[in-house]
């Protein structure tokens, strides 16, 4: 076995906190997930004690079947074979491209979410036939709602951990009739970038507040901002140039929610997300920049919705929302052909010049019901009507549940939904002819049975079909001067079964997931079919953790994944002293990386004493320090392909610290 080296990087962990009365606000109109048992919700607590997760809230999710990151570096998720910008982030109602910093146009990942667990008041994953009142994406939601602060008492909190230096306040307004609550975050990840090799480390820091307020017994408000900014640079790539990035994204939400003597709920929200991008990028020995791009995207919207029982045995919810959107790009290229370490493939750009300035409109409405015709079936039904009027593309998305109760402890469950999602405001500009690009399209169907022998053993089982079609490719991907120009006739078919096994004791618990499918994609019907990007085929993820008294706790995961597929390519000499990488014709998607094997493990230590605690984990991720494979490096000077590893092993300490006032 190979001797590696054992890297260290102690972190810190501080989190000072007095707990609060249970909160008094309205919750928002259908709880996320209540309809769907396989959906899974964590509390910002729960999703810090997911090990290997380092304190996010979007890793935390990582284990889930069907669910895989594709890199280490990056809190990106594929879903059921879906590509990570197919996954929707919504916080407090509020529909939000990113939570990630450092991540690029189009992309809904980063290097670490924006949000600190210290904000979160939970967090619910769904990854696949999400209900109508979700929309714009195909894959998978992520939706969270954050903690309101305590109505009885100003509170200080502080936390250092892998995610940053963050510092919470909270306290009361009129006597206990509103709170607030304001946190303030720095990165770290600079502390940990020799053990965790990194070559690039982003330097980030964000905020956020909330404020609430019970106007009447039945009315409440609710106003939150969320801000944060990340930069980048990548060591001088001649002289003192060098590549740099960095973006800044701002949300603001408000909602007043209203329940009704009747039983039922009206919400309207107000919000405003805006993201700037500044970015630039050389190639040597020319002194151009090989790439600029300034842009500012923003959206400001408005959403209504109102949930009524028709009859004791029907609810039904309408909703409708408008969006006003404007983007700036400013961007230029020279013509370039390179590498991408990031995707494993080559890069086409184009000769660009973009100064484009466009202002649109998205609206949408949706109908939601729940009915139990007969005694153990319930149908959850709904559809979804959107149109873009940027693109000009419109239509209506169907969306349908049916639940059954075989016997008192077992559960089926058959649902099926259509899902579009629209260019992104990048892909609209990169050529003339993308303004009317049609959306992209999903069909979900899904079939699963739930079984619970006893009340601390759960066994589920889940198969699905997700079928593709519109997805863009560049019209002129192969040519060495690319125009920029998209066309939607892509396909993709993913086919997985997903089982899962939790049995919990009363020290502990043990749970087993394990994912197979296939993902296959050709560029238009009736063409030739080839593995798709994230055809993982293998996922297996094995966790738990046990009390072992006096404190002490234990905790680990194991997680296997197959190896993704990649197009293999060839170094060609130049005889100008470079050498240029260039596709196997042969094989689209042909060969394979080896398979990725991590483990990580978690020991705590928690000790109480009149009604506080204080607590000290130690967790090792990638304990083994295995060498997984994420792409390759291409060198032009030597023509040689190296491959880059996914993190090694990193040794995170940590120490805990709880005060309950009386």
């Amino acid at each position: 076995m190979r001797a590696a080296p054992f890297n260290l990087a102690a972190m810190v962990l501080i989190a000072c906190c007095i707990r609060a009365r249970a909160q008094t606000s309205l919750d928002p109109i259908h709880v996320v997930g209540e309809e769907d048992g396989r959906a899974k919700t964590l509390t910002g607590g729960g999703a810090r004690g997911e090990v290997g997760a380092l304190w996010d809230v979007t890793r935390a999710f990582a284990s889930r079947p069907g669910v895989v990151g594709p890199s280490d570096r990056t809190t990106n998720l594929s879903v059921r074979g879906g590509d990570p910008t197919e996954n929707l982030v919504r916080i407090d109602g509020v529909d939000v491209p990113s939570i990630g910093h450092m991540a690029w146009q189009g992309e809904t990942g980063g290097a670490i979410s924006m949000l600190s667990l210290g904000a979160i008041r939970d967090a619910t994953f769904l990854t696949g036939a999400f209900p109508a009142r979700y929309g714009g994406r195909m894959s998978s939601v992520l939706d969270i709602r954050l903690r309101e602060g305590d109505r009885s008492r100003t509170q200080v909190s502080a936390e250092l951990s892998p995610a940053g230096a963050a510092g919470v306040l909270s306290g009361p307004i009129a006597r206990g009739r509103g709170a607030w609550i304001a946190s303030y975050r720095a990165g770290l990840l600079d502390l940990v970038r020799r053990s965790a090799a990194l070559v690039a480390v982003p330097s980030y820091r964000d905020a956020h507040a909330k404020v609430v307020y019970d106007v009447s017994p039945q009315s409440h408000l609710s106003a939150f901002a969320l801000t944060g900014s990340s930069d980048i640079a990548v060591g001088a790539v001649m002289s003192d140039k060098r590549d740099e990035f960095a973006s800044t994204k701002r949300v603001v939400g408000a909602t007043w929610a209203r329940r009704y003597d009747d039983g039922a709920r009206t919400r309207l929200t107000l919000s405003d997300v805006r993201v700037a991008y500044d970015a630039i990028a050389w190639q040597p020995p020319i002194l151009e920049p090989a790439y600029t791009n300034a842009s500012t995207e923003r959206r400001t919207g408005v959403e209504a919705a109102a949930d009524f029982a028709l009859s004791d045995a029907v609810d039904v919810t309408v909703g409708a929302r408008v969006d006003r959107i404007h983007f700036s790009h400013g961007i230029t290229s020279r013509p370039l052909r390179g590498f991408s370490e990031n995707a494993a493939r080559i890069v086409w750009l184009g000769r660009q010049d973009v100064d484009v300035d466009r202002v649109g409109h998205r609206v949408a409405a949706y109908v939601e019901a729940s009915h139990s015709p007969a005694p153990r079936l319930r149908l959850d039904w709904g559809a979804r009507a959107a149109r873009l009027s940027l693109t000009g593309a419109a239509g209506v998305d169907p969306r349908l549940s049916v639940t059954y109760e075989l016997r008192e402890h077992t559960t089926a469950r058959v649902a099926t939904g259509a899902y579009r999602q629209s260019p992104t405001y990048l892909e609209m500009t990169l050529h003339e002819g993308n303004a009317s690009l049609p959306d992209a399209r999903a069909t979900h169907l899904m079939t699963g049975l739930t079984h619970r022998p006893s009340e601390s053993v759960t066994l589920a089982a889940e198969a699905y079909v997700k079928a593709y079609s519109g997805l863009r490719t560049l019209v002129d991907e192969g040519a060495r001067r690319p125009s920029g120009a998209l066309l939607g006739l892509r396909e993709r078919l993913v086919r997985g079964v997903e089982l899962e096994a939790r049995v919990g004791r009363p020290r502990g618990h043990v749970t087993a997931v394990a994912s197979f499918s296939r993902a296959t994609a050709r560029d238009e019907p009736g063409s030739a079919t080839y593995p798709d990007d994230f055809d993982y085929r293998l996922i297996a993820t094995l966790s738990g953790a046990y009390d072992m008294g006096r404190g002490w706790a234990l905790g680990a995961r194991w997680r296997f994944v197959g190896g993704r597929p990649y197009t293999a390519y060839e170094a060609r000499d130049t005889h100008t002293g470079t050498f240029a990488v260039i596709p196997n014709t042969a094989t689209r998607s042909g060969e394979r990386y080896p398979s990725y094997r991590r483990l990580d493990l978690q020991l705590t230590r928690r000790v109480q004493w009149a009604g506080h605690e204080a607590g000290i984990f130690l967790e090792v991720e990638n304990a083994l320090d295995r060498r997984n494979v994420y792409s390759w490096r291409f060198d032009s000077a030597t023509g040689v392909f190296t491959p880059v590893y996914q993190f090694p092993r990193v040794v995170v300490l940590g120490l805990t610290a709880s005060f309950a006032g009386s």
